[in-house]
């Protein structure tokens, strides 16, 4: 039930479900729920790496790690305040998790399965991202529910240093790149802000309506989730045309 973050590998789709507690194993080619591993409260977010998969159960302020070939949970890695997205960091055997009620991010040390850093955000971390070159660090810093503006704050991936932050609008969820820009999903007032990563600023913004909770590109589309209205938006990202698809209620 409910169900949130979503990784795959070359066998199985692994869905983490908000309302149960669980994440679900589903067979790539049958497409059949295999098996269900109880986890920690509110399970949100989900990687697939190596042989393992690392769970965030948000109200347990845990990451469950769970091994694909035995088929068990290992271990739990205790986290600090609600830890709501992660990216993993293959080149540097991180993981890195973003914690929206304690305002900072886990950086997990994927040898010893132990956190060996936090670096402070500012209010309400939701979505972090590791860039395509693998050298930044970006974070949605919502604010969420205080009905201001949030940002985008850009960390070294290497110092974990900030680079500074971007205005952007209120509540930001989700957040993808291309070779120019930055596209960030602002939840609480239904528009996608354009950053120009060379001059570091919000280039535009373009009212979609909803409430956008995820982004993806594909090709020259953006595909986003409007968890208010139950719909997928597909919109063209040279001249904003939209169509809609109609799907279950409260999709993520």
């Amino acid at each position: 039930l409910g169900p949130s973050g979503m990784c795959m590998d070359s066998s199985n789709i692994y869905t983490a479900n908000n309302y149960n507690n669980t994440v679900s194993i589903i067979n790539c080619e049958s497409f059949k729920e295999e098996n269900r591993i109880y986890v920690g409260a509110y399970p949100n977010d989900l990687i697939c790496y190596k042989d393992y998969l690392y769970i965030s159960s948000s109200e347990a302020n845990l990451i469950s790690v769970y091994n694909k070939k035995e088929k068990r949970l290992e271990f739990d890695i205790p986290i600090n305040g609600w830890p709501y997205s992660m990216a993993v960091d293959e080149e540097k055997k991180i993981i890195l998790a973003a914690n929206f009620q304690s305002n900072n991010i886990s950086i997990i040390d994927t040898d010893k399965n132990k956190v060996i850093k936090e670096v402070n955000t500012f209010k309400y971390p939701t979505k972090i991202r590791l860039s395509k070159d693998k050298k930044k660090i970006y974070v949605c810093e919502s604010y969420m529910g205080e009905n201001i503006a949030g940002y985008i704050e850009i960390f070294d991936s290497y110092t974990f240093v900030s680079e500074g932050k971007i205005k952007v609008g209120k509540s930001p969820m989700d957040i993808e790149e291309d070779e120019e820009n930055l596209y960030v999903i602002n939840f609480e007032e239904g528009t996608l802000s354009v950053i120009s990563k060379r001059l570091k600023k919000e280039v535009d913004k373009i009212s979609i309506g909803g409430m956008p909770k995820s982004i993806k590109i594909n090709g020259s589309y953006f595909i986003i989730s409007d968890y208010f209205n139950s719909r997928i938006l597909i919109i063209n990202s040279i001249d904003y045309k939209k169509r809609t698809i109609a799907v279950g209620k409260e999709p993520s």
